[in-house]
């Protein structure tokens, strides 16, 4: 018995970022003035349930043309959209520019969110840090140096 591989109809999400990158219909929602902020689950699913209401209100309107996507991923607590056209991506810019989502630590502020080509996202670093000695104070774990 001879097995036949079957082709996959859809490519793989990496291979479509990657398209959508050439075509500059990629992007990343950032948080507005705080670029290097990485959003929590919480947060990006608010993101993706507004995103969801503007679609839903723009089938409703009748409007004929309606925002489409390729893929949505979540990279380093940001969320990346690959957009089918141009015209999806340029929605996207106006419509996450008007969303905003509390903030999870103690201000209870709200987050204006932004939506921007990758090439506009800056890089993350982490860093490791070894202290040796004891600690500054001397005290560590309630011991007195």
């Amino acid at each position: 018995m001879e097995k036949v591989k079957r082709n996959a109809e859809f490519p793989p999400a990496v291979q479509t970022f990657r398209r959508a990158e050439e075509d500059n219909l990629l992007g990343v929602v950032l948080v507005q003035g705080h670029p290097y902020t990485v959003l929590t689950r919480v947060q990006l699913n608010q993101i993706r349930e507004q995103l969801l209401k503007s679609i839903e209100a723009e089938i409703d309107s009748g409007n004929p043309r309606v925002p489409l996507f390729n893929e949505t991923a979540i990279r380093h607590g940001r969320l990346h959209l690959s957009c089918t056209d141009s015209y999806t991506f340029q929605w996207l810019q106006s419509t996450v520019a008007g969303i905003t989502i509390p903030s999870m630590d103690d201000t209870e502020q709200n987050l204006r969110l932004q939506f921007v080509t990758p090439a506009e996202v800056p890089k993350l670093l982490r860093v490791e840090v070894y202290l040796t000695g004891p600690p500054p104070g001397g005290i560590a774990n309630g011991l007195e140096y």
